[in-house]
């Protein structure tokens, strides 16, 4: 998945505001007003089927009623104790995926099988087995500096994929096509996702 495709994904993920550049610049003003001065670290995971946009900061409360710090609610929601220490609120939600033509009914089972998940006990075991050694040899490098994922970090992911997964399993079992739809999630956890790799 390219950029223009990653934009194309986030951008069709907002919901609908009012329109005109003014609404969209005193939107800007209030929210960098309103934003903490710390630094806040944004990092976007990347698998078969969907997105999801990782942010360190305060992690909420999930539940039923979960607003992203995307700005969109979740279908299912979890917060997770990761092997790190890092609690970590993540919200996944359904949606077609752009470009292509999505039959309802596959949202409608897609959409089914992500809130009948109980992600507390979604087994992550295999998917972390798999994704570990892949993650441990990639080349990261934000700003020139190189890092590395932490344990929040792949701990979240690993959750995204095992999630989209099912999803995408439920569709195909219905006899659609799995890449009709995406799953999007949004994790934002109270510790590091990252940290440098130095020589």
């Amino acid at each position: 998945m390219d950029d223009r495709m990653l934009t194309r994904l986030l951008d069709t993920s907002a919901r609908a505001t009012a329109e005109g550049d003014h609404v969209d610049d005193a939107v800007a003003a209030v929210a960098r007003a309103s934003r903490p001065r710390s630094r806040r670290r944004t990092l976007t995971a990347l698998a078969a089927g969907g997105a999801l946009v990782l942010a360190t900061g305060t992690a909420a409360a999930a539940g039923p009623q979960l607003l992203t710090h995307l700005g969109w609610w979740a279908e299912n929601s979890t917060m997770q104790l990761t092997r790190d220490g890092t609690v970590c609120t993540q919200g996944f939600r359904v949606s077609a995926t752009p470009e292509r033509v999505t039959d309802p009914a596959a949202l409608e089972i897609a959409r089914a099988a992500l809130v009948e998940v109980d992600l507390e006990s979604l087994d992550l075991s295999e998917t972390l087995r798999e994704l570990e050694p892949e993650l441990a040899n990639a080349d990261y490098v934000e700003g020139g500096e190189p890092w590395a994922p932490t344990g929040a970090y792949t701990d979240s992911f690993a959750l995204f994929v095992a999630l989209s997964d099912h999803v995408r399993d439920a569709v195909a079992a219905a006899g659609f096509d799995p890449d009709s739809v995406s799953l999007d999630g949004a994790a934002e956890c109270d510790g590091p996702l990252t940290v440098p790799v130095g020589p």
